[in-house]
């Protein structure tokens, strides 16, 4: 369903939207973000985006094909993470209260409820940091809304093509919403994948459970007065559980709607709503604009590095200048790393305690790009956090804020001991639109992160089914994630 100009005209979408000077804005990837509080808005975006979830039949097949690569990349992330150490604790609280139902856990024989389920594989598709991203709206959109799609899917017995569709629409009712304001939130110490992770499920749990508009509607708002994430809880077991809480909170808010629960039915853009609780006064054209013909699914990103998406551009600067200067880190005298602005708060840690903070740091990240070369899941471990040798690595590192760059960009400049500089900028990250990595990549990206849960045998018969998607059965496909 696309918003016709009509439609626009009739909701007040045309020459409504308030744009803010250059001295009251900053600049992230051509979006203008406003920095001083206006009046709440007023136009029904909760509407034209339930009315977009309930209604549209199909999808093009850029959407289709992005969505196939979503549940690739989507599921090697979750196998690999059910094999994490955060598996133990959820498992057993899982155990205590919902031990019997008819939805998958991923790498384990369990069987639960469509919430639980959802909030457990999407926890395992978050912990690694190498599931995919939307750059400009600053979320993880696959791991809460792919997690709560399949679950819902077997539970309904949907198709398919049903849950592609369920897992578009959540996608991209997610990234709309984010677009103008994600990188907004994290800087106001709010993760969107968090917040903005209830929608997204709620709408792919909506449209399986065949909600209409106003029922989506309500499932927003039941989701709106969950929704929250701390960004202080980064480099925890509590950040990539941002991404379970939020898809089970999408899925139950969908089942309250199915059932008649009511809420706000404004719950985006009220005067309290979602956008004037975490953005207040941010552009929102883009939430509708182009709705159901522009798709924000098509702009999705694949990571290549095992860490935080805005220490993405500094592990590709430093790898190509190791490869291009053939650096060795004794060499190495300086790195100097100039970043979007926020990033320097919100990566900066000179020191970590334990791997995953590790995820979370610039300087470690820098430190093992130029040691190792990589900056794979076997950089992030405990064990490699206290090596001596990176931690005397990362004392050479310094943050520089520098207002030109976007989220997922940065210049690296490197000193070597004989006085000479070498620099490299990265504007666009590995894996983005812009630099694709391509199927191939994506598939030896799927086993190496399956085969750390699953035999040989099984990742190959997994990733068959993916091929095959949309002809084979989510049963099937699922069934060949249980150990």
């Amino acid at each position: 369903m696309a918003v016709s100009d009509d439609r626009r005209r009739r909701a007040g979408l045309t020459n409504t939207a308030t744009h803010t000077t250059d001295a009251h804005a900053e600049h992230t990837r051509g979006i203008r973000i406003a920095t001083t509080p206006k009046e709440p808005m007023t136009l029904p975006l909760t509407a034209l985006l339930c009315e977009f979830v309930a209604e549209t039949s199909a999808l093009p097949a850029s959407a289709q094909a992005m969505s196939r690569l979503c549940l690739l990349d989507w599921l090697g992330a979750t196998v690999a993470g059910s094999a994490e150490p955060i598996a133990g604790p959820l498992l057993r609280t899982l155990e205590q209260i919902d031990a019997a139902g008819p939805c998958t856990v991923i790498g384990s024989p369990i069987r639960c409820s469509a919430p639980h389920a959802a909030m457990l594989n999407g926890t395992f598709s978050h912990v690694l940091e190498l599931d995919d991203v939307h750059l400009q709206a600053a979320i993880h959109g696959s791991a809460p809304v792919w997690a709560a799609a399949l679950a819902v899917a077997q539970w309904v017995g949907a198709s398919a093509d049903q849950t592609t569709l369920a897992f578009a629409l959540g996608y991209e009712a997610m990234a709309r919403i984010g677009v103008p304001c994600g990188q907004r939130m994290i800087a106001e110490n709010h993760h969107p994948t968090g917040v903005l992770g209830y929608f997204g499920a709620a709408a792919a749990a909506g449209r399986l459970l065949k909600l209409d508009a106003r029922q989506q509607a309500m499932a927003f708002g039941i989701a709106a007065g969950q929704a929250g994430a701390s960004t202080q809880v980064r480099g925890t077991m509590s950040k990539p559980f941002f991404a379970g809480h939020s898809a089970h909170g999408g899925v139950l808010s969908a089942l309250l709607a199915s059932n008649g629960f009511v809420s706000a039915p404004d719950s985006i853009e009220g005067p309290q709503g979602t956008l004037a609780t975490f953005c207040l006064g941010a552009d929102l054209d883009p939430v509708v604009d182009g709705l159901g013909t522009r798709w924000e699914l098509d702009r999705n990103a694949f990571k290549v590095h095992a860490s935080c998406a805005m220490s993405h551009a500094i592990v590709d600067g430093i790898l190509d200048l190791r490869a291009r200067e053939r650096l060795r880190a004794d060499e190495v005298a300086a790195m100097r790393l100039f970043l979007y602005p926020h990033a320097t708060q919100y990566l900066d840690r000179p020191r970590v305690n334990a791997g995953l903070e590790g995820k979370f740091s610039a300087q470690y990240c820098a430190a093992a790009a130029l040691l190792d070369g990589v900056a794979q899941e076997g950089q992030f471990t405990d064990a490699r956090a206290a090596d001596a040798a990176l931690r005397h690595a990362m004392d050479k590192v310094v943050l520089v804020p520098d207002a030109q760059y976007a989220m997922d960009q940065a210049r690296v400049e490197i000193t070597l001991r004989n006085g000479v500089t070498h620099s490299a900028e990265v504007l666009a990250v590995s894996g983005s639109p812009e630099r694709p990595i391509g199927l191939d990549a994506l598939e030896t990206k799927f086993r190496q992160l399956a085969a750390r849960a699953l035999p040989r045998t099984q990742v190959e018969r997994l990733l068959q089914s993916v091929r095959d998607w949309p002809s084979a059965t989510v049963a099937d496909l699922l069934r060949q994630t249980a150990r």
